[in-house]
């Protein structure tokens, strides 16, 4: 009968992890005999201690119940590596994770290049009593109904990554 778990497994993430015996056992409070136990063969660790074994050991449930550690190796799904496509036929926008030949409605779409922002499309950010706030370039008068609000994104303070969208007239 196959083991669930085999000690060789268990060793192998173990050192990898430059972790003694010891450490281990402290982790999932067990003694440092059982993980003896464990590695040897001689015992297998209760199903009860799967999960806290995986995350000591720093992988998933199923990687160490089959013994291979499952490393993505996609490398498409790159953002820098995605292309834009818009039909001119029935406007839709089609996203590729990668090269691709992509055709709508009987069309070949060619991917959209990004261009340089121009005036009409640029952020600007101001700073206002330690508060950061986005907005575009567009003033009241510009707008096509001057009843819309000016849309402003709140940056945060202290250079975060949130930003939160307010309306402001």
């Amino acid at each position: 009968m196959q083991n669930y778990v085999t000690g060789g497994t268990i060793r192998a993430l173990r050192e990898a992890r430059h972790m003694t015996q010891a450490q281990l056992a402290g982790l999932l409070c067990v003694s440092d005999k059982t993980i003896s136990k464990w590695e040897t063969s001689k015992g297998l660790p209760d199903i009860t201690l799967l999960e806290p074994l995986a995350k000591a050991l720093g992988i998933s449930v199923p990687e160490l119940l089959s013994g291979e550690q499952i490393v993505n190796t996609n490398r498409a799904g790159n953002i820098l590596r995605s292309s834009l496509y818009v039909c001119p036929v029935c406007g839709n926008v089609i996203c590729a994770a990668g090269a691709a030949l992509i055709s709508c409605c009987g069309v070949a779409l060619p991917p959209l290049e990004a261009e340089e922002p121009d005036e009409g499309h640029r952020l600007i950010r101001e700073s206002f009593d330690g508060e950061h706030f986005c907005h575009g370039p567009v003033s009241r008068a510009k707008r096509r109904d001057p009843s819309e609000p000016t849309t402003l994104w709140h940056c945060g303070s202290g250079g975060g990554s949130s930003a939160r969208l307010l309306r402001a007239e």
